[in-house]
């Protein structure tokens, strides 16, 4: 195989897969219990997972699950986003809000997002 060209191998048209493949960093946060696992510069990936399925959300879950630590199914979620963006998150809110995930903006109250009768 090495030096060949990719037409003698056979490879003659691109093959574009049927389902998402995710690739997540693996950090050693399970092997430090109790510490802060907002990252440092020191901080190195020790490993990858990756997550497949035929569902964009279910593959990012699945790599997620695998990485550690779990995702979380409740908590708050700051929602970030420049003013071009804004109209645009009010469907990603009220999902996080469905969810069990409150969100919080930059600035109280969240005018826009109340506006959408999001909070």
């Amino acid at each position: 195989m090495t030096g060949m060209k990719l037409k003698d191998l056979g490879f003659t048209k691109e093959i574009i897969p049927t389902h998402y493949s995710l690739k997540e960093a693996v950090f050693p946060f399970a092997k430090f219990r109790g510490t802060d696992i907002l990252l440092g510069p020191e901080m190195k990936s020790t490993g990858e997972v990756m997550g497949i399925d035929d569902d964009f959300g279910l593959a990012y879950a699945k790599s997620q699950m695998a990485a550690m630590p779990p995702l979380p199914l409740s908590g708050n979620v700051f929602i970030s986003v420049r003013d071009a963006d804004k109209p645009a998150i009010i469907t990603v809110a009220r999902g996080l809000l469905e969810s069990a995930l409150w969100s919080t903006a930059r600035r109280e109250p969240p005018r826009r997002l109340k506006l959408h009768a999001c909070r």
